[in-house]
């Protein structure tokens, strides 16, 4: 089956090599945990403006780094041709994937946006049909930010802290007296 690339979604990229046999160092799309890339993960990896599937075969995870190795992929020489690549995998992986899980980790993380800073740590995730919110906890009032792609800037779960762009005026809506 073919897939086109608005059916992939961006998981990862190669950013260089790792030892002699192929394994490769990968960035992962900050919008993932590292947990996602597994062995039976489908990959795909956009060589001439195509996806081209690719088998991962291994996987070591060392702190927020992740190394892998792909079938037939197995000299440090093959690999560099890779570096650069962007590793895609299934939308459709996602479409069926419970927020809520995923929610209750992002309780206590601070909050910060673009042209506000800091406002507050998440305090409830509402996940409304079409329309899940974070709620927020700032200068004894609530603020209430639509859990989007087009908000959500960054997750760092190490820090545990989310980027976001909140649309013009949003934040000033809920701390105005």
């Amino acid at each position: 089956m073919f897939f086109g690339e608005e059916e992939l979604i961006k998981i990862a990229e190669i950013t260089r090599t790792h030892g002699v046999e192929g394994d490769v160092l990968l960035s992962l799309n900050p919008d993932f945990d590292k947990n996602i890339i597994t062995e039976d993960l489908p990959a795909f990896l956009i060589i001439d403006g195509m996806p081209v599937p690719f088998f991962i075969e291994k996987i070591k995870k060392l702190g927020n780094k992740i190394i892998a190795g792909f079938r037939h992929i197995e000299t440090m020489e093959i690999a560099e041709k890779y570096v650069g690549l962007d590793i895609m995998t299934l939308k459709s992986l996602f479409e069926d994937f419970d927020e809520q899980e995923y929610s209750e980790e992002l309780i206590g993380y601070s909050v910060f946006d673009e042209k506000s800073g800091f406002i507050g740590k998440v305090s409830l995730f509402n996940d409304i049909p079409g329309n899940p919110v974070i709620e927020t906890e700032f200068q004894a009032k609530t603020i209430i930010i639509p859990y989007s792609e087009d908000i959500i800037l960054k997750i760092d779960d190490k820090k545990k802290e989310i980027q976001i762009s909140a649309p013009q005026g949003l934040i000033d809506l809920y701390l105005e007296p």
